[in-house]
């Protein structure tokens, strides 16, 4: 299972990217794929917009996007949609309007290109501040953007993973109600002073899940923090590793973010 989440988390689930991976088990050739995927996305796209320009703020959106992504994340800041669209602005020498990037960008997000992740506001759960970050909506369109343009590899590598959870944990809420395992309309993420946790989630018997996405070794700091004010009910520490147990958290392997969930202790 950990060879193959390294796969998915390179190229992504598209039907058309699996199969040339199958084929050739080249991620260069794949990530080809996705480029044409993207140019198709943007030639269709043009009979949705008034101005052309819209379509071709795509490129640039999709490298602030991830830009972005990769920033240092602590605070609120603004919504996303306006973060985006301020950042493309300011990097571009081309002549476009604040409105023509937003609607490219929603757009984006409309089509599921992009998502968005809510802010659970202090910790509280019950305090909901939505579209205060962005995600890929598919792993393989990150990786292409992360692998097109000059990044820190450590910075690409950590939101690869990250990205792979959010999308795990999005689908959690996107089944029929009689059959959802979660509460509220999507997964949010959480700032406490310099205390970040990058998922929490409420299950169906109100248990508050703390997710804490670990690239690195090292001890789940905010996760810790998050469990002694009671912010959370259960640690969750997500990494590439067969799992265990400690008195605050537990640790599962990270391809099991979404299967898994509520997280049964076996």
């Amino acid at each position: 299972m950990q060879h193959l989440y390294q796969i998915y988390i390179q190229i992504g689930g598209y039907p058309e990217v699996v199969k040339r991976y199958r084929d050739t088990e080249n991620t260069e050739a794949c990530y080809g794929v996705i480029g044409r995927l993207l140019d198709t996305f943007k030639e269709e796209s043009r009979n949705y917009f008034t101005s052309p320009r819209e379509t071709e703020l795509f490129e640039i959106v999709y490298r602030e996007a991830f830009k972005e992504m990769c920033r240092e994340k602590k605070g609120t800041g603004k919504n996303i949609v306006e973060r985006v669209t301020t950042l493309v602005k300011a990097n571009t020498d081309a002549i476009v309007k604040k409105s023509e990037i937003s609607n490219a960008v929603v757009w984006l997000k409309y089509t599921g290109i992009l998502g968005t992740c809510s802010l659970a506001n202090e910790g509280n759960i019950k305090n909901i501040i939505p579209d205060r970050r962005i995600y890929y909506m598919d792993c393989g369109i990150a990786s292409y953007i992360g692998n097109k343009y000059t990044m820190e590899p450590s910075a690409v590598t950590g939101l690869l993973e990250e990205t792979f959870v959010y999308n795990e944990l999005h689908r959690l809420f996107s089944v029929p109600f009689d059959k959802r395992r979660v509460k509220e309309d999507e997964v949010c993420f959480s700032v406490f002073h310099s205390y970040e946790m990058d998922f929490m989630m409420t299950d169906r018997e109100n248990t508050v899940y703390g997710i804490e996405v670990k690239a690195k070794d090292g001890e789940p700091q905010s996760l810790k923090v998050f469990v002694d004010k009671k912010f959370v009910g259960r640690g969750i520490v997500l990494k590439q590793t067969r799992g265990g147990r400690s008195p605050l958290f537990d640790t599962i392997p990270i391809y099991t973010a979404g299967c898994r969930f509520p997280y049964l202790s076996e």
